[in-house]
């Protein structure tokens, strides 16, 4: 109909006393963003990494919701991709180091593509695994944990974890990473190379469970010092600095005398992701020295970005005095992540089980 038609038709109805509907102009729907599901630590972890990177993440990039998913473990997460890798339901996984590492080898992860994660390029070589199967995200170190006002002896020594000053007292959550870490330590202490016996290891740790309350302190172990369950044990400076600040010298994270070794956590693009484009688009924000920064302010997790520059007083919280960086051990983290699994089934059977 032409214009000259429509107004007359429009002129008749009104004579006539008749209405005419007017077309609705269409509206145009703004497109829902894309929502990534990251799997990660639950509890201070969860709460921090969600305001330092998640939010900021989010408000820059409003075409992306990320949601956290909070898992206690990274058993727990390797349980839910092997449970749903027909159909995932994760799109990014945080995770240590060694176990992302067996987790790629099944084929649960995919590898991150540079021209997207184009922040690969600042981190470091030990912290990108061969065909950009994830990127190291984050580094932290074990530390002895003690409620120092509650000891009567402050222990220096890992081997002081077996005084009898503290029986009945530890809780030693060793059926993690956290004991086959504590493993290599003292095998080193006795002079032998972890890669080809822990039975010294195993010896020290048989040693130590004379004075072990639990080995699965509930919720965690640093709740069960704070709460006075236990009053000394073993767990990750990061969290353990942490729950430092907040208990007013009730709680502490210390690095015994013969130094320690390190745990990293990476993050990883789960195969056949959901939102795999939107899940890189995060991934290469997560690695950003800007993000890693933000979060090693709030939770005292070191960055792995070569960019990220921390305050020196954070910096020597985080990573410990140039005398404490010294001792430090380096893990093969090729060998643990095809070893772990055999050297945590010794310590179940031969520690905690006995």
């Amino acid at each position: 109909m032409s214009d000259r038609g429509l107004s007359r038709r429009i002129l008749l109805a009104g004579a006539a006393g008749v209405s005419l509907p007017l077309a609705a102009p269409r509206m145009l729907r703004a497109a829902e963003p894309a929502t990534v599901n990251v799997v990660g630590y639950f509890g201070i972890f969860e709460d921090n990494y969600t305001k330092a990177v998640l939010q900021p993440f989010m408000q820059t990039n409003p075409d992306v919701k990320v949601v956290f998913k909070p898992v206690r473990g990274s058993a727990e997460a390797t349980a839910m991709l092997r449970t749903q890798k027909a159909k995932p339901q994760a799109d990014a996984v945080i995770m240590d180091l060694s176990i992302a590492a067996q987790n790629a080898r099944e084929g649960l992860f995919a590898p991150l593509d540079p021209a997207v994660v184009t922040n690969l390029a600042d981190i470091p070589a030990w912290g990108r695994p061969a065909n950009n199967m994830g990127a190291a995200l984050t580094q932290d170190v074990l530390v002895q944990l003690t409620a120092p006002k509650k000891l009567k002896k402050q222990p220096a020594s890992w081997l002081d974890l077996a005084d009898p000053a503290y029986a009945g007292r530890a809780g030693m959550p060793i059926g993690d990473v956290r004991g086959t870490v504590l493993l290599a330590l003292l095998c080193r202490m006795a002079g032998v190379d972890y890669k080809q016996s822990v039975d010294a290891g195993i010896a020290s740790l048989k040693k130590i469970a004379a004075n072990v309350q639990t080995y699965e302190p509930q919720p965690d172990i640093y709740t069960a010092i704070r709460s006075g369950v236990i009053d000394i044990g073993i767990g990750w400076n990061a969290r353990g600095q942490s729950n430092q600040d907040q208990a007013n010298g009730e709680f502490a994270a210390i690095v015994p005398v013969e130094g320690t070794a390190p745990q990293v956590n990476t993050i990883n693009l789960v195969a056949n992701a959901p939102a795999g484009g939107a899940a890189q688009k995060f991934i290469n924000y997560a690695l950003g020295a800007e993000a890693q920064k933000a979060f090693a302010e709030a939770l005292f997790y070191g960055p792995t970005n070569s960019k990220a520059v921390l305050d020196p007083a954070l910096a020597t919280r985080i990573f410990g005095t140039l005398e404490v960086r010294a001792k430090q051990m380096e893990l093969d983290w090729d060998w643990f992540s095809r070893n772990n699994n055999t050297l945590l089934q010794r310590i179940r059977r031969e520690v905690i089980a006995s």
